[in-house]
C-alpha cells in the first residue's frame, strides 16, 4: 500500500505542473476564440444593463422627502429634512468594457509566474544533492551498532594505513599500504576501493586492489573530476577487518591522501 501511495504521489507531483499549464493554455484559447467574442462581450455588458435598469426605477430622494408629512414632526426629523437636491449627484456611467482579453491579461502573468517558479524548482531539484534515503530505520540502526563494534576492533589492531591516488587516463589509480602494529606488511587481505559520488549513486566506481606482496593497487575508471568519498575496505574471508572513509578531490593533477 505504501508503494502505491508513493507512486501516485510522485506522479501527481511531476505531472501536476504540466496538467495546470495545459489547463491554462486551454482556457486562454477558449477566451480568445473569435466565435466566443460576441457572447463574452454581451456577458460583460450585463451588469451595466441591470444597473441602469435599477437606477431608472429607483424613486428620487427629493420626491420622497417632499411627500413626508411635516405636521407634528419633532426637532430631530426637522433637522434631517433640509437637504439640497444639488448635493445628490448621479453616479457617472462606467465606460470601460471588460473583455476576455482583459481577463487573460490579468490572470496570464499569474499563471506564467507559477509555471516559471515550478520549472526553476524542478531544475534545482535535479541539479542539487538529493540526500540519502533509508528503506528501514531499524535495520539502519542495527547496522550502525555493528559499525561501532567493527571500529573498536579496528582500533585495537593498531594498523597503519597509507592511501595514495593519482590520475591515470580517465580514472584514478589507488595505492594502499597496510602495516601492522610492528611495522610489517599484511599481504593476506582482500582490498577494495570505492569512489562514492556525493549524491548520485549511479556514478560510483569500485576497483579491486591486487597485492604485490607489500602494497595493494588498482584503477577505478572512469572517475570525473570533483569531490568524492573514497571508501577503502579490507576483508579476511567473510570478516571485514578494516574500513576508512576519506574525502578527496579528484582533479587533473595528482591527489594524495594519508591516513
Amino acid at each position: 500500500m505504501t508503494k502505491i501511495y508513493e507512486s501516485l504521489a510522485e506522479f501527481a507531483q511531476s505531472a501536476g505542473t504540466v496538467y495546470f499549464f495545459l489547463l491554462f493554455i486551454g482556457t486562454l484559447v477558449y477566451a480568445l476564440w473569435p466565435k466566443n467574442s460576441a457572447r463574452f462581450a454581451d456577458a460583460a455588458r450585463m451588469p451595466l444593463r441591470e444597473d441602469r435598469a435599477v437606477g431608472a426605477t429607483r424613486p428620487s430622494i427629493a420626491s420622497s422627502r417632499d411627500e413626508r408629512p411635516r405636521a407634528g414632526a419633532d426637532l430631530e426629523s426637522e433637522a434631517l429634512l433640509p437637504m439640497s437636491s444639488a448635493s445628490i449627484r448621479e453616479r457617472p456611467a462606467v465606460s470601460v468594457e471588460l473583455t476576455g482579453r482583459h481577463v487573460v491579461a490579468i490572470l496570464g502573468p499569474f499563471f506564467l509566474a507559477m509555471f516559471a517558479a515550478n520549472i526553476t524548482l524542478i531544475y534545482f531539484a535535479l541539479h542539487t544533492p538529493h540526500g540519502s534515503e533509508l528503506e528501514n530505520f531499524y535495520d539502519a540502526s542495527q547496522a550502525f551498532n555493528a559499525q561501532i563494534a567493527e571500529a573498536r576492533a579496528q582500533t585495537e589492531r593498531g594498523w597503519k594505513v597509507d592511501v595514495t591516488t593519482r590520475a591515470e587516463g580517465e580514472g584514478e589509480r589507488i595505492m594502499v599500504e597496510f602495516r601492522n602494529r610492528d611495522g610489517g606488511s599484511i599481504p593476506d587481505l582482500e582490498v577494495t576501493a570505492r569512489f562514492e559520488h556525493p549524491f548520485d549513486p549511479a556514478l560510483d566506481r569500485e576497483a579491486i586492489l591486487a597485492s604485490d606482496g607489500l602494497d595493494y593497487e588498482g584503477v577505478a575508471t572512469p572517475v570525473r573530476p570533483g569531490r568524492w568519498l573514497l571508501v577503502i575496505e579490507a576483508r579476511r574471508g567473510l570478516e571485514r577487518v578494516f574500513r576508512s572513509e576519506n574525502k578527496i578531490v579528484v582533479a587533473d593533477a595528482e591527489a594524495n591522501l594519508q591516513q
